[in-house]
């Protein structure tokens, strides 16, 4: 964070474990970085504290600002103060966390997975706390089979003392103390053997070592093995399939012996993967390669006399093909020269922004469309017609009163004509019926008639409420018809009815409504 404070001010570990652990588990992260105050903070403290070792593990995953650590250091080596420094991911300034570590007189460590963190901080502690140099009477013991060890029929003298180390991942412990500690290590780097040796060969804590009869061979055992052997007895091959490395070793193995494979992946750490008969000569193994890097692979064949056979191999798992770099390479375009002749050979040219690629003035593309389908369809829908064209033998006239039946059919469907009845009958009944309603309403129309002046006497001479009662109230009446030309013709119904002049309204009435019904 950009402060600092005590999560567990420094206090005996032993009654106060449950406590520390939930002060710790509040720890989050927040805020920018800021080395240096928590650093001389750390140095102030550990001043006072009462304790032989004093050493400081510098955790970050952040870049700080400026700060005097010159002077920290330089009062840390003056209280025997030492500093270890962990850089977590690659946002970590590296540079000076190396320094610092180096200053200090400790040890630098990088990660960029969170789970490896508990392992380091624990590996780190254990060496800080122990003494680097053990001075005692020491019983080696064998932790592992090596060709080194066939010479000594297993015994090993007792020595006097050692430095304390801690294997790397891919390496072997051959022989260890019993605290734990190598005493002998062997490793395996690409194509070269490396050994390490912890106690001494000039008899201070060796002399058990130098005066045994054995002890010339172990060392010539020990050179051989470093030096690479001159026929390798198996062929060992790897390939990535997916997530998984396929391990196949080919070689004659002796009988009763055994195989076994060790892999170092890029980080450095060494686990057994078995090796399984798939035919004769020919073994088999797999094993997860999550991480992009080189593995080492070590075939050893552990004999039923105790002579060991090994043989070193490996494999690589590159990155993913999308991180590739697809740009031009330098040297294989300088200037854009390649890229100008293609544009130039192919009647393009070339783009100095990605926006050009969308420019509308780029030149038309021509290209081949197969058009065999669509001249089969059409083959198809037109052979109906050329059959009845041939076998029909049609006229012009023909086409012609199609054409205007055609037409006709379509005018009617238009104006939407109501078909002809079949039944004459139900025709002349439906024309009845129109004449009937056009007369009533020609009458419903029409203006009334005008009485007659004597009638209209007579009317006003009788009694208001005798009148009242003996008068219907007339229908609406219709015109007097005009007399008809002579030359129409009369009904089929019989001759025309005379009418009178002095005809009532409802007698005029009445005759318009029968020659409604005789029209036809």
């Amino acid at each position: 964070d950009a402060q600092h404070w005590w999560l567990v001010p420094i206090q005996e570990l032993g009654p106060n474990r449950n406590a520390m652990q939930r002060a710790v588990g509040t720890l989050v992260a927040d805020g920018g970085t800021d080395i240096y105050p928590a650093l001389a903070t750390a140095q102030q403290t550990l001043e006072s504290a009462e304790a032989p070792g004093k050493h400081i593990i510098l955790l970050t995953d952040g870049q700080s600002q400026q700060g005097d650590y010159p002077g920290v250091l330089a009062r840390m080596r003056e209280r025997n103060m030492t500093l270890s420094t962990i850089a977590v991911g690659q946002g970590a300034d590296v540079p000076l966390l190396q320094w610092l570590a180096e200053q200090g007189q400790g040890r630098f460590y990088y990660t960029d997975r969170a789970r490896d963190i508990p392992r380091i901080m624990t590996d780190e502690t254990k060496l800080a706390a122990s003494h680097p140099i053990v001075e005692e009477p020491v019983e080696p013991l064998v932790a592992g089979s090596s060709p080194v060890l066939t010479v000594t029929g297993g015994q090993f003298p007792t020595l006097g003392g050692y430095v304390v180390t801690q294997t790397k991942g891919a390496a072997q412990a051959i022989l260890v103390s019993s605290r734990g500690d190598p005493l002998l290590a062997q490793w395996q780097f690409g194509l070269g053997r490396a050994a390490a040796w912890t106690s001494d060969s000039e008899g201070r804590w060796s002399a058990g070592l130098t005066g045994w009869e054995r002890g010339g061979v172990f060392w010539s055992a020990l050179v051989d093995w470093t030096l690479p052997p001159e026929e390798a007895p198996f062929q060992v091959r790897g390939a990535v399939v997916g997530s998984e490395a396929v391990l196949s070793v080919e070689g004659e193995t002796e009988h009763g012996s055994t195989l076994t494979a060790r892999v170092a992946d890029p980080d450095l750490s060494g686990v057994d993967v078995p090796l399984k008969a798939v035919a004769p000569g020919r073994y088999e193994a797999r094993f997860p390669a999550t991480s992009q890097g080189a593995y080492l692979v070590t075939v050893t064949e552990q004999g039923a006399d105790g002579a060991r056979r090994s043989t070193v191999g490996g494999l690589v798992v590159p990155y993913p093909p999308e991180y590739g770099d697809i740009g031009p390479q330098p040297g294989f375009d300088q200037g854009g020269r390649l890229l100008g002749q293609v544009a130039t050979a192919t009647g393009g040219r070339t783009l100095a922004q990605p926006q050009e690629a969308f420019a509308p003035d780029l030149p038309p593309a021509y290209g081949r469309v197969p058009l065999a389908w669509w001249l089969l369809m059409a083959a198809t829908l037109l052979l109906p017609l050329d059959v009845a064209v041939r076998r029909l033998n049609l006229r012009r006239a023909d086409l012609a009163e199609w054409t205007a039946a055609a037409r006709a059919w379509v005018g009617a469907r238009r104006a939407r004509v109501e078909p002809q009845e079949a039944s004459p009958i139900l025709a002349r009944m439906r024309r009845h019926r129109a004449g009937h309603a056009r007369a009533v309403a020609h009458i419903e129309h029409a203006p009334p008639p005008q009485p007659a002046a004597g009638i209209e006497d007579r009317r006003s001479a009788r009694p208001a409420a005798q009148e009242k009662a003996d008068a219907p109230l007339p229908p609406p009446q219709r015109p007097r018809p005009r007399p008809e030309p002579s030359t129409r013709q009369q009904p089929r119904e019989g001759p025309p009815v005379p009418q009178s002049e002095s005809a009532s309204p409802t007698e005029r009435w009445l005759e318009a409504k029968r020659r409604a019904r005789r029209r036809p």
